[in-house]
């Protein structure tokens, strides 16, 4: 027996539209959801992978630089109240 589960918040046109999808490519709703869920998985992966292989914006110099200065500013007076 199949359970059904309740996606709450989703408008009539939102399901009708996504029905509709799921119709186009000759598949149930359920197996529409669950390739719309691997699919997502696939392209956020992908992204954090483009995200995290980029060259750094600063050297290794610059980062240091820029945390000693604001290492002194927060220290002056004002910074913390």
């Amino acid at each position: 027996m199949e359970t059904v589960k309740t996606i709450k918040n989703v408008d009539d046109k939102t399901w009708a539209q996504f029905k509709s999808i799921a119709a186009q490519n000759n598949a149930k709703a359920g197996q529409m959801f669950e390739l719309l869920v691997d699919e997502y998985q696939k392209h956020a992966k992908g992204w954090w992978e483009r995200v995290l292989s980029r060259k750094p914006v600063l050297s290794k110099e610059e980062c240091d630089e820029l945390e000693a200065s604001m290492k002194k500013m927060r220290k002056e007076y004002g910074w913390r109240i």
